[in-house]
């Protein structure tokens, strides 16, 4: 008895995991998953809901809720929220009022930081070892694969990672 009991739980607990995995949201609006949205809610207080595209109705917002170019979120008088932008920036949401987050986030690049920040754009004849790949973008690996132009007699590189503060040699 205890041991079907167990098997049991220990299949719903299996069957409620692997589930999600089964389910594709291609097959429930394929514009939604073709979207490509690193937005999140990253501070709530107060009443936030949220609408997105495919909803006839708002619901109560969560933190570290996804968020699509196309969703809304409305803030009632006094609540405040915060989304951090796929370009890096933080959108401060106004109160009393809806907001469409592709209007918050807009679609600007990430913002450069710190000493390899380009002035201007540089042509194929300048020997210095400028940055090839990844660029202008925000790294989604832990290990990202760099490349830049090689300076003719050079056997060396020094490549120096900056993050928030965090430096990596």
């Amino acid at each position: 008895m205890r041991t079907t009991l167990r098997l049991k739980i220990l299949t719903g607990v299996m069957l409620s995991l692997m589930l999600p995995g089964f389910v594709s949201p291609a097959s429930a609006n394929p514009s939604w998953a073709n979207t490509i949205a690193l937005n999140f809610i990253s501070e709530i207080k107060g009443d936030v809901r949220l609408k997105r595209s495919q909803w006839k109705d708002y619901r109560k917002a969560d933190f570290g809720a996804l968020l699509n170019p196309s969703d809304q979120l409305e803030l009632s008088p006094g609540a405040s929220a915060r989304v951090m932008c796929n370009n890096s920036r933080v959108w401060v949401v106004p109160a009393g009022q809806v907001s469409l987050v592709s209007e918050g986030c807009g679609s600007r690049q990430p913002r450069r930081r710190g000493f390899n920040r380009p002035s201007r754009t540089r042509t194929a004849h300048q020997i210095i070892p400028y940055i090839i790949s990844p660029r202008n973008t925000a790294l989604l690996n832990d290990r990202p694969v760099l490349r830049w132009k090689a300076v003719p007699g050079a056997t060396r590189y020094r490549v120096r990672v900056e993050d928030a503060g965090l430096t990596l040699v």
